[in-house]
């Protein structure tokens, strides 16, 4: 096995916080409104800490904060839907991302709010209702295990998120 040498640039910083977040900002990711309650109540946020653990069975993984507003409800309820933008959701990123616009969430949008499921954004690239089978506590985080129910496909080009941004591919 051949040992690997990192590679430094003058000035580098290997060991902090900030190196850290720097770094992460560089992985590219994709973007998705996690969204939670019913339609009485609904709540979400926009998350990019997403991705598949299992094809057989089906099962994703959904990292989130235990600050977000959105985490007691998907906490309680063990339901979330993972609704996956793409480039036409710019105003759906600016209504749930600024803290001023929460009442402006499910408005504008084609949201299916139901009675007894997390909403469902119509005209996503694709939306994963599922149900929470497992589920990890790390530092400030929850780590969701989530088996998909139902899941809808649209077409679209993707929405990425990278250093700090949100980007279309080229």
């Amino acid at each position: 096995m051949t040992a690997i040498t990192p590679i430094r640039r003058e000035g580098d910083t290997w060991d902090s916080s900030e190196a850290f977040r720097a770094g992460m900002r560089q992985l590219a990711s994709g973007v998705s409104i996690i969204t939670s309650g019913t339609g009485a109540a609904p709540v979400g946020m926009v998350a990019t800490a997403v991705c598949s653990v299992s094809i057989e069975p089906p099962t994703l993984l959904v990292s989130i904060s235990r600050t977000a507003s959105a985490y007691p409800t998907i906490e309680a309820s063990g339901r979330l839907c993972v609704n996956v933008l793409g480039t036409s959701h710019d105003d759906l990123i600016a209504r749930f991302t600024t803290p001023d616009r929460r009442a402006e969430r499910f408005t504008g949008a084609a949201w299916r709010l139901r009675p007894d499921a997390p909403p469902v954004l119509d005209d996503a690239l694709a939306a994963f209702d599922c149900r929470v089978v497992e589920r990890f506590t790390y530092a400030t985080h929850v780590v969701f295990f989530a088996r998909p129910e139902k899941v809808l496909v649209g077409p679209g080009e993707p929405l990425v998120h990278f250093d700090r941004g949100f980007h279309r591919l080229a």
